[in-house]
């Protein structure tokens, strides 16, 4: 608004560019681009011509007008890429939530993809649902996060009437999981596909671009590669950059200090931001006595019943 003001409307859409490219950068998250960048350049136009449509209205009017039309244009193209409009229920509370640059505005699409609203609508949809009764005959200390995301089926058994919490989770089973928790907190349904097993789950996930957080460049693999990608080991990292696609947590506010260490995860690798967001908030914990996250190393599905009953509220 100011720079509208002061400068003009070609440079006002320059700052917006410059200020989108660069938040999205430094928040690790590009895919930002695509709602910020659409919804700043429609809204600085907008203020400009309310400024010459109506010479003596306030800037506050101007100002606020703009940040209300902003965040529903950002709303508007979360939910055309998440095929629902359902998120549009959120906006009544438009008036009613100040983000940190001053703006109104209804939660922003990175957040109503978070695991922030993820907590009721699992709770909802529980209150819907007829709990499954796990019978394993292979269970260990995991029994009692096993049986609850078996019971809403955020997990399937390996057959035989065995869980295997001691095996280790796949890239393949990981994407799952995400597919799952999106359709969960979109209400939309995963269409079936034709290939292997994960197939179904693996193109959901990438139509609707939940995996940006995955550092493999999945488009430039042949069928062959992804299968052997697909069906390899997940480590500790793949497990909290994958589900970090549908089911993030809060990060710190700008400027405020880190609370959390990691010993051997630093903040600037790729994924190392997440990792402190989930120590941050209680979704891991690392080893006893260190603190570790051991982020090569391979995780059990037992492990990550546990992370799935912290992540949504189990």
């Amino acid at each position: 608004m100011l720079a509208l003001v002061l400068y003009g409307l070609p440079d006002a859409l320059v700052v917006v560019l410059v200020r989108t490219f660069l938040g999205s950068l430094f928040a690790g998250n590009i895919s930002m681009m695509l709602y910020s960048t659409t919804a700043g350049l429609l809204s600085v136009c907008a203020c400009r011509l309310m400024l010459l449509l109506v010479p003596r209205i306030s800037f506050v009017a101007v100002s606020v007008t703009g940040a209300v039309l902003h965040n529903l244009v950002q709303l508007s193209v979360y939910c055309a890429l998440a095929g629902t409009a359902q998120l549009f229920g959120y906006a009544p509370y438009l008036p009613l939530t100040l983000n940190e640059v001053g703006y109104y505005y209804l939660f922003s699409p990175e957040v109503l993809a978070s695991s922030m609203p993820v907590f009721k609508v699992v709770e909802e949809a529980a209150a819907e649902y007829t709990p499954r009764v796990a019978q394993f005959d292979d269970m260990n200390w995991s029994k009692e996060y096993v049986e609850k995301v078996y019971a809403y089926g955020w997990m399937d058994g390996m057959g035989d009437g065995k869980f295997a919490p001691q095996g280790n989770l796949t890239i393949a089973q990981a994407v799952t999981l995400l597919a799952r928790i999106s359709a969960v907190q979109t209400g939309r349904v995963i269409p079936a596909s034709e290939g292997a097993w994960y197939q179904t789950y693996l193109d959901y996930c990438m139509d609707h671009y939940l995996l940006y957080n995955v550092t493999e460049d999945i488009n430039a693999m042949d069928d062959a590669a992804l299968n052997a990608w697909m069906n390899q080991e997940a480590t500790r990292m793949d497990m909290v950059q994958i589900l970090s696609g549908a089911a993030s947590v809060p990060s710190l506010d700008w400027g405020e200090e880190e609370t959390v260490s990691v010993p051997d995860v630093s903040k600037d690798e790729p994924g190392g931001g997440l990792v402190y967001d989930w120590y941050r908030n209680g979704i891991v914990g690392g080893d006893a006595g260190t603190g570790a996250f051991r982020p090569d190393d391979g995780i059990t599905r037992g492990e990550v019943a546990v992370i799935l009953c912290n992540l949504l509220g189990l």
